[in-house]
């Protein structure tokens, strides 16, 4: 038996190239896993464990995915490295997780756009509260938001630790969009 966390942060369980969700528990230690394709494929396919092993198993309607299991195991690494490697960058964290995936696992992943906004919010709750500025004054702002991801200028000022500090992000593109369009608006 081996786990995994869902994105909700739930136990998953991987058992014979399928991936289980616990639905209940049924009598004493007796606990009944259903298939991760429950709802998409309608699949019965259930496992019962007692003391964390396996007493009885429902088949499925489906063949086992292990590309979609090696894509989870995959996310669940890149979220776990993100979390004990604060120092790695956003790009470091998911090249190095994803390095021997194969191409059914791949095709599995969500996209880079999607990691690249899982890896910081993984990375931030591993921070303290006491790290966090109280002012702006005290702000920090890592490299990672001071450029775009394929590494162009992103805060394009900063005035420094001053009182009333002005932090212009923004890219060189969109400043000229700007400047050709007539009118802008600002809440």
């Amino acid at each position: 038996m081996e786990f995994i966390k869902s994105e909700k942060g739930k136990d998953k369980l991987i058992y014979n190239g399928y991936m289980y969700t616990f639905e209940k528990f049924g009598t004493e230690e007796k606990s009944i896993w259903k298939c991760d394709q429950y709802k998409k494929m309608k699949c019965k396919g259930r496992i019962h464990s007692l003391n964390n092993e396996i007493f009885k198993e429902i088949q499925h309607n489906h063949v086992q995915d292990c590309g979609n299991i090696e894509a989870a195991k995959t996310v669940n690494l890149i979220k776990n490295m993100a979390t004990q490697n604060v120092d790695l960058s956003t790009r470091a964290v998911i090249s190095s997780a994803s390095t021997s995936l194969t191409s059914a696992a791949a095709g599995q992943m969500p996209s880079v756009s999607v990691l690249k906004r899982t890896v910081p919010s993984y990375s931030t709750k591993r921070t303290s509260r006491s790290t966090k500025p109280k002012s702006l004054l005290e702000l920090i702002i890592p490299d990672d938001y001071r450029t775009t991801f394929d590494g162009k200028p992103f805060l394009l000022f900063d005035s420094g630790s001053v009182e009333n500090r002005i932090l212009i992000f923004s890219t060189q593109k969109n400043l000229q969009l700007l400047q050709k369009c007539e009118h802008w608006f600002a809440a």
